[in-house]
């Protein structure tokens, strides 16, 4: 799905990654990774260790720079210099949920 049709079926964006790609040296982690997440809307990022999950949720919160595409958090860029991170990221909260194999 691409940012616009993402848009349209989650109303107004609060959060919008368009084509964000992040590599850590020549091992890329995220790939043209695009959405976009509705004001109040809840979202979940599963998947198996190593797929990027925190990477991304870093990126979003500025604290990861990205090689390219864009990220907006309502409505300001991310990744441009001009931003202030620490004011962004008071309006961001993140839950981290760790979990551990129980052996039989």
């Amino acid at each position: 799905m691409n940012a616009a049709a993402a848009t349209a079926t989650a109303g107004e964006p609060m959060i919008v990654l368009d084509q964000v790609c992040k590599s850590y040296g020549p091992t890329p982690v995220l790939r043209g990774c695009t959405t976009a997440i509705g004001r109040g809307e809840v979202v979940v990022i599963c998947g198996p260790s190593g797929s990027g999950k925190s990477t991304l949720i870093k990126c979003i919160n500025g604290l990861e720079p990205y090689q390219s595409g864009s990220i907006r958090v309502d409505g300001v860029e991310v990744g441009a210099r001009s931003t202030d991170l620490p004011k962004l990221r008071t309006g961001i909260g993140t839950t981290i949920s760790c979990w551990r194999r129980s052996t039989p």
